[in-house]
């Protein structure tokens, strides 16, 4: 495992992952291999992608501002280092994966962070005439993280949502959905489309923020183009908004060797009225 640590709103979050380019996959064995839930996607939950990169830089911006007392869900979490981060800007974040992933990663690298105290924030008068703010409260079972709160929970794409429900947390509370490419086998069109659109309709009917890096080809069998998860969407009467588009780092332009000069463009999805 390798540390990764990123500052943000005066504090440190700090995760635990394997390190892609230093993997050498001829001489180990995954101890996850025969976990009924561990494929080829699942692996790459343990690792950090371009564009999580992408998605902490949003929250150290403006975008991160607008997260403060918001239930936010994220989407195929991973190491959770982007889940955390918005976090820390004021967020009360569900971080979602598969079980191996979860156990494996969100539960430690959560642990890791409890009780990252906050810069102390200037207290403002209240406007008595102004109206209350609107800001939920943390999901249950959640822990203190700078400014919000986290917590994590097992979220199968392969399985309608409605039939993962626990007694506790219920996935459709969410204003905003969070996707930090986590989308890149065509396999994985149809079930993530699904999940999201599930979602999307929930009670505070909240928008999806997707981070997606190309890295198909023309000829591509395997990886997905995101004009397929774009064409998905718009059949199921959602809006697509292309928001911004951000080079990678120069150290990560390597981890995708089919096409290692396509950027991370944010999409923003919700359903059309």
């Amino acid at each position: 495992m390798t540390t990764h640590k990123v500052s943000i709103a005066g504090v440190e979050v700090v995760v635990g992952a394997r390190d892609l380019l230093k993997e050498d996959f001829d001489e180990c064995m995954d101890e996850n291999f025969f976990n009924e839930d561990y494929d080829t996607a699942a692996s790459t939950g343990f690792f950090i992608w371009e564009g999580c990169w992408i998605l902490i830089d949003l929250c150290k911006g403006e975008f991160g501002k607008t997260l403060k007392g918001k239930r936010v869900l994220e989407l195929g979490s991973g190491t959770g280092l982007a889940g955390l981060c918005a976090a820390v800007c004021g967020a009360h974040v569900l971080m979602t994966d598969v079980a191996t992933v979860v156990d494996g990663m969100l539960i430690p690298n959560t642990a890791m962070n409890a009780n990252l105290k906050a810069p102390e924030e200037k207290q403002e008068i209240p406007d008595i005439n102004a109206s209350v703010p609107t800001t939920n409260l943390p999901w249950p079972c959640s822990t203190k993280i700078g400014s919000g709160t986290a917590t994590s929970l097992t979220l199968n794409w392969r399985i309608p949502v409605k039939d993962q429900l626990t007694e506790t947390i219920n996935p459709f509370d969410a204003d905003i959905i969070l996707a930090a490419e986590c989308i890149w086998l065509k396999e994985l069109i149809d079930p993530f489309v699904e999940t999201v659109f599930d979602l999307l309709q929930g009670k505070n009917k909240p928008r999806a923020i997707i981070c997606f890096r190309d890295r198909a080809i023309d000829t591509s069998q395997v990886f997905v183009h995101m004009a397929e998860v774009i064409a998905q969407f718009e059949n199921k009467n959602c809006k697509i908004l292309k928001l911004s588009e951000k080079a990678v780092r120069k150290e990560d332009a390597k981890k995708s060797a089919s096409n290692p000069n396509s950027p991370v463009v944010v999409y923003e999805v919700t359903l059309r009225l």
